[in-house]
Formats: structure tokens, sequence, C-alpha cells
């Protein structure tokens, strides 16, 4: 967790040096799903966050729980230690991450264009 969020504490650097030449940034994993999924993990360390970070509009792409199991039988990737342990850890994410402030964006039975078209 704490190697992670210095991850993220440098991208604010960058992600700030964007956002004052006026261009718009996303970022697919912010301070929201590192501690939500490490809370949730088991992770007890008590975070306080620096003043000033960047604060983005935060959306959490959610889908029917048979959706999620038929997307995560199709990935063409291996499945990792962090993929098990969030699996296992599902529903403890999912209210960690209750605690912050996120636009619910339902993606059952949508691909990636229609996903930014609901975001937009």
């Amino acid at each position: 967790m704490c190697f992670y969020l210095s991850a993220l504490l440098t991208a604010v650097d960058e992600i700030r040096s964007n956002l004052l030449a006026g261009s718009p940034v996303v970022v697919e994993s912010y301070f929201a799903r590192c501690l939500a999924n490490h809370r949730a993990f088991g992770v007890d360390l008590d975070v306080t966050l620096p003043s000033g970070l960047p604060q983005p509009v935060t959306y959490l792409l959610v889908c029917t729980e048979d959706e999620r199991r038929r997307r995560l039988a199709h990935r063409d990737k291996p499945v990792s230690r962090w993929d098990v342990l969030a699996e296992n850890a599902a529903e403890r994410i999912t209210h960690a991450y209750a605690q912050f402030p996120t636009h619910h964006v339902d993606t059952t039975g949508l691909g990636p264009d229609e996903v930014c078209r609901a975001i937009l």
C-alpha cells in the first residue's frame, strides 16, 4: 500500500502540471482505489492524504454480478495473486468504495465506447 501511495503521490506532480497547462487528465486508478482495495484486503493503516491534491470527478464502473463473472471468465490474461485477492474481497471492496464520492456508471451489456458515452 505504501509503495502504491508513493507512486500516486509522484503522479500528482504530473497531473497537476497538466491541469495547470489546461490539459484534462484521465487517471485509471487514483487514491480512492488504492485506499478502498487495501482496506478491503485488511490493511489497517490510518492514512491522511495531504491537502491540495487534485480532486477528480470519480466514476465507479459497476455491472451485474452475472456480467462481472462473464467478463472475468473471458479475460485474456493469466490470473494474478492480486486478482484472486480482489475476487475474494469483492464485496468488501464495494463496501470500502462507499466512503468516497463517486458517480456510479452501470456498464452491464456496454462496450468500451458505450461506457465512455455514458460517462460523458
